[in-house]
């Protein structure tokens, strides 16, 4: 199954004559899972990884970063009992979650030693397996509605955890369970967006939206801020927190964007480029003003950002967006009349 380890599920009888399907498809998904974790500082370190970013790419770098936990937890539901005989004490934790999301009482439940409580679900989070530290935050956040102090201080003790792992898990449980636009909870998030550790960042970005109201102005310029960091997961992050925390044509959202186009970090702007799609409608006059104002910028390449800014805040056909196209055909750097060539067939047009 990759990775040079030489697995392999050719030969059945090598497991047991009992073994099931089910198992051998968790044992082998988990172990490759695994063997792609190895050390998260190997797959992604802080820099601007320029030509990589490609959705294909981020999604790579994402399945082989703390998404292990999704993946993982994804293949144990739909194997259904399978999880029980791999990991009983994911599958209690699973159990307890549902008990408490469908019966929205807090009961306890067995754990084999005894009972789960808020307190000892919390000390999941901590656990050495992602699995089960998976199942525990899925557990709590089955919880929020409750959103009583016990779970909040429980998961706020960890996020700032010296381990990345239990702190990115802790984040991102902490905007499940906390009262939504609290300002504590808020502060807490956009705290976190300023930490040293990229993966702290990215689960804060992540969360943003979650605790704060759609459309808050404070919570879009911190994701608008985020678009600059230095990693390419948390810019990408970044990108989707706009898309759900903006109002469509917000002239301040749309501010905060655009200025980003004038970047002197390539994947800054391209991660600006993308967020106009979030911030801005077709057609939409104050985000195209704002984009066309950048095409005639001094440097070229905030004029090849601006230009592929164009496609998403341009209704195809446009005759003033054509216009600003073919005026760049003109232009002194040759990649700017290669980009304009490009938009221009995009919005409609047939310049050469």
């Amino acid at each position: 199954l990759g990775h040079g380890y030489g697995f392999c599920l050719a030969k059945p009888w090598l497991m047991g004559a009992g073994c099931s399907n089910a198992l051998v498809v968790v044992a082998a998904t988990g172990f490759c899972l695994a063997c792609s974790l190895r050390s998260p500082d190997e797959t992604v370190v802080d820099g601007d990884e320029a030509e990589a970013e490609t959705v294909t790419t981020n999604a790579r770098s994402e399945n082989s970063c703390g998404y292990v936990q999704g993946d993982v937890g994804t293949i144990l539901a739909q194997l259904g009992d399978a999880k029980c005989e791999t990991n009983p004490v994911a599958a209690a934790l699973e159990r307890l979650g549902k008990d408490w999301g469908v019966k929205a009482t807090m009961d306890t439940v067995p754990d084999g030693n005894g009972c789960f409580t808020v307190d000892s679900v919390a000390d999941h989070l901590e656990h050495e397996d992602d699995v089960v530290r998976a199942a525990a935050a899925r557990a709590l956040g089955c919880a929020a509605p409750q959103a009583d102090s016990r779970t909040i201080d429980a998961v706020s003790s960890r996020l700032d955890h010296a381990d990345w792992s239990v702190r990115y898990t802790a984040v991102r449980t902490f905007s499940q369970v906390a009262d939504k636009c609290s300002q504590n909870a808020t502060a807490s998030i956009l705290r976190r967006l300023e930490h040293p550790d990229w993966r702290t960042r990215e689960a804060a970005v992540e969360a943003l939206p979650r605790v704060v109201e759609f459309g808050d102005i404070r919570a879009v310029n911190a994701a608008c801020t985020c678009l600059e960091d230095k990693n390419i997961l948390v810019r990408n992050k970044a990108v989707q927190a706009i898309g759900r925390l903006a109002k469509k044509g917000d002239p301040q959202a749309v501010d905060a964007v655009a200025r980003r186009l004038e970047h002197t970090d390539s994947g800054v702007r391209r991660a600006a480029v993308r967020a106009f799609a979030e911030v801005a409608t077709r057609g939409d006059e104050v985000a195209f003003d704002a984009v066309v104002a950048r095409t005639r910028h001094e440097s070229g390449e905030v004029r090849i950002a601006a230009l592929e800014a164009l496609v998403h805040v341009s209704k195809p056909g446009n005759r003033h967006a054509l216009n600003v196209v073919t005026a760049c055909l003109k232009d002194p750097h040759g990649r700017v009349r290669r980009t304009a060539v490009t938009i221009s067939e995009k919005l409609g047009g047939n310049a050469k």
